[in-house]
């Protein structure tokens, strides 16, 4: 991606906060109990948070085997969807949808009501969760003896 992608991002996220909580009304503010004050700051982490949790788990897994944390392996995220069946622009996909459903579920909490947006969050984590397993779900499914 280089500098001026990842340069292109910060800004496209910082904005993205600015912009979401530019344009709330006092009257929403009072209903969604403050929620958008903390968005500009809660928004950079849930988009990253697919990335920021491959990196904890890299290091947790290499360091668990007494590896460097920077040494490669086939253990990330995108791998794992891979080695279950799926190709790299599906991988891809996936891991996109699971940042939007982070995103979106969380800068949704400011502008709807919360109990709305945590049913379609569980609603949308369940689906989601099922569409990743599939290819590993039908594959044990085909091996289990009738």
């Amino acid at each position: 991606m280089g500098d001026s992608g990842a340069m292109l991002i910060g800004l496209l996220m910082a904005a993205a906060g600015i912009v979401s909580t530019g344009q709330i009304t006092s009257g929403l503010y009072d209903r969604a109990n403050g929620i958008s004050t903390v968005i500009p700051i809660l928004l950079p982490f849930a988009v990253l948070f697919l990335p920021l949790l491959d990196l904890g788990l890299a290091v947790v897994r290499r360091t668990a085997r007494g590896r460097s944390p920077w040494s490669a392996d086939r253990g990330h995220l995108h791998h794992k969807l891979l080695d279950i069946g799926y190709s790299h622009r599906t991988a891809v996909i996936l891991m996109y949808l699971w940042t939007a459903i982070l995103s979106f579920g969380g800068l949704a909490f400011a502008i709807f009501p919360w109990q709305v947006v945590l049913a379609a969050d569980i609603f949308a984590t369940l689906v989601m969760g099922l569409i990743t397993a599939w290819p590993y779900l039908r594959r044990h499914s085909d091996q289990a003896p009738a």
